[in-house]
């Protein structure tokens, strides 16, 4: 019986290079995510150490032009949390898309593998049937050598 020969093999090779890129692509997507929650946290210490000074320094009598400064400090020092933030969802989303891209990719692949094992399976029964036809041929051959001795 001839080799088996998976007819969708080109294709099934297509979707593993595509869930291969997939996965390379969210893992780039989470890594970033993590550097954006970082920056994010940093800056949001910037933040409060900003409001910690202003208030050691109200306490300590500083004159009005210097809280005034750290007040604006302060204000700055939100903004860039803020902007942190919004740096840090579309990491966010970013990661939301590139694992719906993988799902789809290994579903895809799935897909194309369980037909790969249906006609592995049927190919495999074919050789068994072949096999046994083959087997039951030469036990009848044999049979009639017998008789005829």
């Amino acid at each position: 019986m001839k080799q088996f020969r998976f007819t969708l093999q080109a294709l099934l090779t297509v979707l593993e290079q595509r869930e291969q890129t997939a996965l390379a692509a969210y893992a780039r997507a989470l890594a970033n995510q993590s550097k954006a929650l970082e920056r994010w946290r940093e800056a949001g210490q910037l933040c409060e150490e900003g409001f910690r000074l202003g208030r050691e320094r109200a306490a300590a009598g500083a004159p009005a032009a210097h809280l005034a400064q750290v007040q604006e400090y302060c204000r700055s020092m939100k903004e860039f949390e803020q902007l942190r933030l919004a740096e840090l969802r579309r990491a966010e989303q970013a990661v939301d898309g590139a694992l719906a891209q993988l799902l789809a990719a290994r579903q895809s692949r799935e897909a194309v593998q369980r037909l790969h094992r249906a006609q592995r399976g049927r190919y495999e029964h074919a050789c068994r049937r072949e096999e046994q036809k083959l087997l039951d041929e030469l036990a009848q051959h044999a049979g009639v050598a017998a008789e005829g001795l």
